[in-house]
This record gives structure tokens, C-alpha cells and sequence, in this order.
């Protein structure tokens, strides 16, 4: 994924290339970024799996998880003329 991530940002860091192509490689750096986070994750889930890890419980933003993970799903939903809402209630 490394060698995937860093000409990603390189191209995103030159000015050489039209805006909207611009917007296509930054997606392609997050879903990458998050591809890395998630082979990471499993890696972890292994270690912990064979007791070389322990797990440590936390408190995050399940809303603002999800709004991100709707948004890097957004393109391909326009592109299939699906249509995604979410909607969040108030905490109890």
C-alpha cells in the first residue's frame, strides 16, 4: 500500500493535472489510507487473536465515522443511481 500511497499524494501535491482528475487521485489516496488502516487493523486483530496484544475499549464519534464512510461511497452511488441518506437521532 506504501508504494501505492506515495506517488498518490505526489501527483496530489503537483499542479500538473486537471481539478477534476485532482478530486479522483485524492479519493484514491483516502481509500487508499483507509485500505492500509484496515490490513493494519487485521494484523492487530491477529495479534490479539495470539494473545501478543491486548485490546483497550475507547470512546469515538460513530456518527462522524459513518458520514465519512458514506461520503467515499457517494461517487459509486451516483454512478449506480443509488441514493444513500443517513440520518442520526438525538442520544438518549
Amino acid at each position: 500500500m506504501t508504494l501505492i500511497i506515495g506517488p498518490l499524494k505526489n501527483i496530489i501535491n503537483s499542479n500538473d493535472i486537471p481539478v477534476y482528475l485532482q478530486n479522483q487521485v485524492k479519493r484514491m489516496y483516502r481509500n487508499s489510507l483507509r485500505m492500509l488502516r484496515l490490513i493494519n487493523q487485521l494484523m492487530d486483530f491477529r495479534k490479539i487473536e495470539n494473545a501478543k496484544m491486548t485490546i483497550h475499549a475507547g470512546n469515538y464519534d460513530i456518527v462522524n465515522f459513518t458520514r465519512k464512510i458514506l461520503q467515499s461511497y457517494g461517487s459509486l452511488a451516483n454512478q449506480r443511481h443509488i441514493n444513500m441518506d443517513f440520518k442520526k437521532t438525538k442520544k438518549l
